[in-house]
């Protein structure tokens, strides 16, 4: 949301259910006007509402490309599956992206499915699916650009699988009991965000210091964000009942 453009104060408010209506008319999760899809509460149903998208931008001429970004454990529904077929039938200008972080929920990737690399799926759908380091900054912007150019084109849908790590619980009341032991702190050691600051040192684009500074910058625009979302006001029924109306 940050990167279409909505401010970090609304995104944070959306997430504490602050109300909005006054600001852009809506209190929701989600943008239409700056790209940003809406989702429903139950996991993998979002995928045939971008896939909707997605055909209703083609149809319109519009050179728009829709990204669709699922976890590993939400992309086993049966909706994910018919949207699959459905892109690729009629060649939509649609991403599939599996956030793949070795966890739905609690269970362990390798008790949910019987292949390791989940971009071979694509194959059965007759479009082309490719793995990625998902802790990799600039391998997944690589890989996502030529598939969305491709998209752009008329090639139609793909399937980026990108091996990830999901490094806390699934909810904040999650003990984890399920992770073997260590293996938290062996992907630590490839978060992506220390891994992009020592590569862009290591081409001579960034200091130390200018990374320190930014660090700095963004904390307190963070924070300054975050409070000035809990200073909005809760939405009142009538309020929330006559936005949410408008919307639909």
């Amino acid at each position: 949301m940050l990167l279409k453009g909505v401010p970090l104060r609304d995104v944070f408010a959306s997430e504490c259910l602050r109300d909005l209506s006054k600001v852009k008319g809506h209190n929701s999760f989600y943008d239409i006007e700056n790209g940003v899809a809406p989702f429903t509460g139950t996991i993998g149903e979002d995928v045939p509402i971008i896939t909707g998208i997605a055909l209703a931008r083609k149809l319109k001429g519009s050179d728009a490309v829709a990204v669709c970004i699922q976890g590993d454990g939400g992309s086993s529904r049966g909706a994910v599956h018919e949207s699959m077929v459905v892109a690729a039938a009629w060649k939509l200008p649609i991403i599939f992206v599996i956030e793949d972080n070795q966890y739905a929920l609690g269970t362990p990737k390798s008790k949910t499915y019987a292949i390791q690399d989940l971009s071979d799926r694509a194959k059965g759908y007759g479009f082309p699916g490719v793995s990625v380091d998902g802790n990799d900054v600039v391998e997944v912007y690589e890989v996502s650009k030529r598939y969305i150019d491709r998209a752009r084109d008329g090639g139609g849908p793909a399937l980026i699988a990108a091996e990830t790590y999901r490094f806390h619980g699934h909810n904040i009341g999650d003990a984890q009991p399920y992770r073997p032991k260590g293996e938290a702190e062996e992907w630590w050691k490839l978060d992506p965000l220390p891994r992009y600051t020592k590569a862009l040192m290591d081409i001579g684009v960034l200091t130390r210091k200018e990374a320190d500074k930014m660090e700095r910058e963004l904390k307190t625009e963070i924070d300054e964000a975050a409070a000035a979302a809990l200073a909005l006001p809760w939405p009142t029924k009538e309020n929330y009942i006559k936005t949410a109306v408008a919307e639909l």
